[in-house]
């Protein structure tokens, strides 16, 4: 009775490590089964449209130090700028490249303006939108006079101009002559009018104004050895088509 007693304890101790490992190997492979893999979603990739880079034809308005480049931040004077400059204006698609900036001076003092980047002679820079002109060509002053604020006789401003001026002009009627001037508030340059028959925009006379210009400059000065000797000035009057 003893031995099928213990016997049968050895079975039910046999059937009972069976079972346990049986649900450990259950737990086993519940563990390690892994859901199947997702397909990942795509996002596409919106690209920006590509900017069209360009050049604009303009002409300078502002005789002076027009000309600047930033370092550090702030616009300094670089060049040169002389009436009747040509220049390309940079543009992106279409419009040109324009931003507020200050700009510093020798002396330490600031302002800030908006300025376009322009193109001069293969080389960029940065000049105030109130010393270039987007259209138009330059012409030269023949006679002192006033200038119109339209092509009206009775529109006649204060503004006046000199013989030998640079000016960019860009339209003309039977009587009038559409000009751009320099102007501390009007970018691009203020439009104003001018009797045609007071305006040039032949490229000898152009010269020969400038030419006389500068020698009735000469003239003026009142050291001697700035003056221009007599043989000479005559000389360069003649080669320029003036009457002593």
């Amino acid at each position: 009775m003893k031995k099928t007693t213990a016997a049968a304890a050895a079975l039910l101790l046999a059937l009972l490590v069976a079972g346990c490992k049986e649900k450990e190997s259950k737990v086993v492979q519940e563990t390690v089964t892994t859901e199947p893999e997702r397909e990942v979603e795509t996002v596409p990739v919106i690209e920006e449209p590509t900017k069209v880079i360009g050049t604009a034809d303009g002409i300078m308005i502002y005789g002076g130090w027009g000309f600047c480049t930033e370092k550090e931040g702030k616009m300094v004077a670089a060049e040169w700028s002389s009436v009747g400059d040509s220049v390309q204006i940079v543009t992106e698609d279409g419009a040109p490249v324009e931003k507020m900036a200050t700009q510093k001076y020798a002396n330490g003092t600031e302002e800030s303006f908006t300025f376009v980047k322009v193109d001069v002679d293969g080389k960029d820079y940065w000049t105030r939108t109130t010393f270039v002109s987007r259209t138009g060509r330059t012409g030269v002053i023949l006679e002192d006079g006033y200038l119109f604020s339209a092509p009206d006789m009775a529109t006649m401003t204060q503004s006046k101009v000199k013989t030998g001026q640079l000016v960019v002009t860009y339209d003309a009627t039977d009587d009038f002559a559409a000009i751009v001037t320099y102007s501390k508030s009007s970018p691009y340059g203020k439009d104003l009018y001018i009797l045609k028959n007071m305006i040039s925009i032949d490229d000898f006379t152009i010269d020969s104004m400038i030419t006389q210009a500068r020698l009735k400059e000469y003239a003026e000065k009142t050291n001697p050895a700035e003056q221009l000797k007599d043989v000479v000035r005559n000389e360069i009057l003649e080669l320029v088509g003036s009457e002593r």
